[in-house]
Protein backbone atom coordinates (compact mmCIF):
# COMPACT_ATOMS: atom_id res chain seq x y z
CA UNK A 1 0.00 0.00 0.00
CA UNK A 2 1.45 3.11 -1.44
CA UNK A 3 0.80 6.41 1.23
CA UNK A 4 1.63 10.44 0.10
CA UNK A 5 3.36 11.74 2.63
CA UNK A 6 3.33 15.68 1.92
CA UNK A 7 4.09 16.66 5.25
CA UNK A 8 6.65 13.57 5.74
CA UNK A 9 9.37 16.68 6.05
CA UNK A 10 8.62 17.87 9.05
CA UNK A 11 7.93 14.19 10.49
CA UNK A 12 11.57 13.35 9.10
CA UNK A 13 13.14 16.54 10.33
CA UNK A 14 11.54 15.77 13.66
CA UNK A 15 13.77 12.48 13.65
CA UNK A 16 17.04 14.46 12.51
CA UNK A 17 16.84 17.11 15.43
CA UNK A 18 16.45 14.34 18.34
CA UNK A 19 19.58 15.83 19.76
CA UNK A 20 19.17 19.42 18.74
CA UNK A 21 17.57 22.30 21.25
CA UNK A 22 15.31 24.93 20.67
CA UNK A 23 14.28 27.81 23.37
CA UNK A 24 11.03 29.73 23.95
CA UNK A 25 11.19 32.97 22.78
CA UNK A 26 9.24 35.58 24.95
CA UNK A 27 7.78 38.67 23.22
CA UNK A 28 10.18 40.91 21.45
CA UNK A 29 10.32 43.06 18.21
CA UNK A 30 9.48 40.85 14.91
CA UNK A 31 9.69 41.35 11.34
CA UNK A 32 7.01 40.01 8.76
CA UNK A 33 8.09 37.82 6.25
CA UNK A 34 5.81 37.37 3.34
CA UNK A 35 5.71 33.50 1.99
CA UNK A 36 5.52 34.85 -1.66
CA UNK A 37 4.47 31.07 -2.94
CA UNK A 38 0.76 31.14 -0.80
CA UNK A 39 0.44 35.01 -0.24
CA UNK A 40 0.99 33.87 3.68
CA UNK A 41 2.56 36.51 6.31
CA UNK A 42 4.12 35.48 9.92
CA UNK A 43 6.14 37.20 12.17
CA UNK A 44 9.74 36.39 12.87
CA UNK A 45 12.06 38.01 15.82
CA UNK A 46 14.26 40.47 14.83
CA UNK A 47 17.22 38.66 15.93
CA UNK A 48 16.57 35.26 14.06
CA UNK A 49 18.09 35.44 10.46
CA UNK A 50 16.22 34.27 7.44
CA UNK A 51 18.63 31.77 5.30
CA UNK A 52 17.54 30.07 2.29
CA UNK A 53 16.91 26.57 2.56
CA UNK A 54 19.51 23.95 2.68
CA UNK A 55 18.38 20.47 3.93
CA UNK A 56 18.62 18.08 1.30
CA UNK A 57 21.37 15.98 3.43
CA UNK A 58 19.02 15.96 6.64
CA UNK A 59 15.88 15.11 4.14
CA UNK A 60 17.49 12.30 2.73
CA UNK A 61 18.79 10.99 6.40
CA UNK A 62 15.09 11.33 7.93
CA UNK A 63 13.24 9.49 5.09
CA UNK A 64 15.40 6.64 4.87
CA UNK A 65 15.46 6.44 9.04
CA UNK A 66 11.23 6.45 8.36
CA UNK A 67 11.18 4.39 5.51
CA UNK A 68 13.57 1.61 7.77
CA UNK A 69 10.38 2.24 10.28
CA UNK A 70 7.07 1.54 7.41
CA UNK A 71 6.44 -1.85 6.39
CA UNK A 72 4.82 0.06 3.78
CA UNK A 73 5.89 2.08 0.25
CA UNK A 74 6.20 5.96 0.82
CA UNK A 75 5.93 7.81 -2.39
CA UNK A 76 7.30 11.49 -1.90
CA UNK A 77 5.82 14.42 -3.60
CA UNK A 78 8.27 17.37 -4.96
CA UNK A 79 8.95 19.92 -2.37
CA UNK A 80 9.96 23.57 -2.37
CA UNK A 81 12.08 24.66 -0.05
CA UNK A 82 10.08 27.55 1.70
CA UNK A 83 11.68 28.99 4.77
CA UNK A 84 14.95 28.48 7.02
CA UNK A 85 14.92 31.03 10.24
CA UNK A 86 18.07 30.59 12.04
CA UNK A 87 18.84 32.06 15.53
CA UNK A 88 22.15 30.11 16.67
CA UNK A 89 22.82 25.98 15.85
CA UNK A 90 20.45 24.90 18.44
CA UNK A 91 17.06 27.44 17.22
CA UNK A 92 15.91 26.40 13.70
CA UNK A 93 12.59 26.17 12.36
CA UNK A 94 12.38 25.26 8.33
CA UNK A 95 9.69 24.32 6.49
CA UNK A 96 9.01 22.57 2.55
CA UNK A 97 5.90 22.78 0.61
CA UNK A 98 3.98 20.45 -1.75
CA UNK A 99 1.29 21.08 -3.76
CA UNK A 100 -1.47 19.09 -2.76
CA UNK A 101 -4.64 18.10 -5.22
CA UNK A 102 -7.59 19.48 -3.62
CA UNK A 103 -9.41 16.24 -4.88
CA UNK A 104 -7.29 14.20 -2.69
CA UNK A 105 -8.14 16.51 0.78
CA UNK A 106 -10.46 13.38 2.11
CA UNK A 107 -7.67 11.12 2.38
CA UNK A 108 -5.80 14.61 3.80
CA UNK A 109 -6.64 13.56 7.39
CA UNK A 110 -5.90 9.81 7.09
CA UNK A 111 -2.12 10.34 5.44
CA UNK A 112 -1.11 12.78 8.09
CA UNK A 113 -2.49 10.14 10.88
CA UNK A 114 -0.59 7.44 9.34
CA UNK A 115 2.59 10.10 8.79
CA UNK A 116 2.15 10.75 12.57
CA UNK A 117 2.03 6.93 13.06
CA UNK A 118 4.81 6.49 11.36
CA UNK A 119 6.89 9.56 13.43
CA UNK A 120 6.09 7.75 16.55
CA UNK A 121 7.75 4.47 15.74
CA UNK A 122 10.63 6.17 14.02
CA UNK A 123 11.10 7.55 17.72
CA UNK A 124 10.30 4.35 19.71
CA UNK A 125 12.86 2.68 17.39
CA UNK A 126 15.43 4.48 18.46
CA UNK A 127 17.71 2.51 21.36
CA UNK A 128 17.98 5.54 23.70
CA UNK A 129 14.11 6.59 23.54
CA UNK A 130 12.12 5.88 27.05
CA UNK A 131 8.95 6.83 25.66
CA UNK A 132 6.80 9.33 23.66
CA UNK A 133 3.75 11.02 24.44
CA UNK A 134 1.54 12.85 22.19
CA UNK A 135 -1.24 14.85 21.62
CA UNK A 136 -2.89 17.08 19.10
CA UNK A 137 -4.68 20.54 18.58
CA UNK A 138 -6.01 23.22 16.79
CA UNK A 139 -4.09 26.71 16.60
CA UNK A 140 -4.42 29.78 14.84
CA UNK A 141 -0.60 30.44 13.19
CA UNK A 142 -0.57 33.86 11.43
CA UNK A 143 -4.43 33.96 11.16
CA UNK A 144 -4.79 30.42 9.84
CA UNK A 145 -6.07 27.60 11.43
CA UNK A 146 -3.58 24.68 11.58
CA UNK A 147 -3.49 21.37 13.01
CA UNK A 148 -0.94 20.79 15.68
CA UNK A 149 0.75 17.73 16.89
CA UNK A 150 2.78 17.87 20.28
CA UNK A 151 5.57 14.96 20.64
CA UNK A 152 7.38 14.69 24.01
CA UNK A 153 10.06 12.04 23.49
CA UNK A 154 11.97 10.92 27.00
CA UNK A 155 15.33 9.63 26.88
CA UNK A 156 17.06 7.11 29.24
CA UNK A 157 19.21 9.63 30.64
CA UNK A 158 16.35 11.33 31.74
CA UNK A 159 16.05 14.35 28.93
CA UNK A 160 12.59 15.27 27.42
CA UNK A 161 12.20 17.14 24.11
CA UNK A 162 9.28 18.51 22.90
CA UNK A 163 8.30 18.64 19.28
CA UNK A 164 5.60 20.50 17.72
CA UNK A 165 4.35 19.22 14.25
CA UNK A 166 1.96 22.15 12.37
CA UNK A 167 0.58 21.44 9.12
CA UNK A 168 -2.61 21.94 6.83
CA UNK A 169 -4.13 22.11 3.00
CA UNK A 170 -3.82 26.24 1.86
CA UNK A 171 -4.41 27.57 -1.15
CA UNK A 172 -3.52 24.04 -3.25
CA UNK A 173 -0.48 23.58 -0.97
CA UNK A 174 0.35 21.44 2.23
CA UNK A 175 2.09 23.17 4.51
CA UNK A 176 3.81 21.63 7.70
CA UNK A 177 6.44 22.44 9.62
CA UNK A 178 8.47 22.25 12.85
CA UNK A 179 9.13 23.73 16.07
CA UNK A 180 11.68 22.09 18.39
CA UNK A 181 11.28 23.39 21.81
CA UNK A 182 13.88 22.85 24.58
CA UNK A 183 15.34 19.32 25.97
CA UNK A 184 14.95 19.80 29.49
CA UNK A 185 15.84 17.66 32.26
CA UNK A 186 13.28 16.71 34.25
CA UNK A 187 13.89 18.29 38.23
Amino acid sequence: MKFRFLHCFFLMLATALVYLTSCVIPQMKTRTYVFKEIGWKINVPVDFLIEEPDNAKALETSRKKLQENSSDSITWSPEISFIKVKKDEANVLSSTIASYKLSNEKNFEEQRYKSLLLVTNTFLNQPEVASVDTSRSTVDVGGIQFFRFHFNVKYDNGLNMHTLLYSRIFRGYEVPFISVIPISKPA
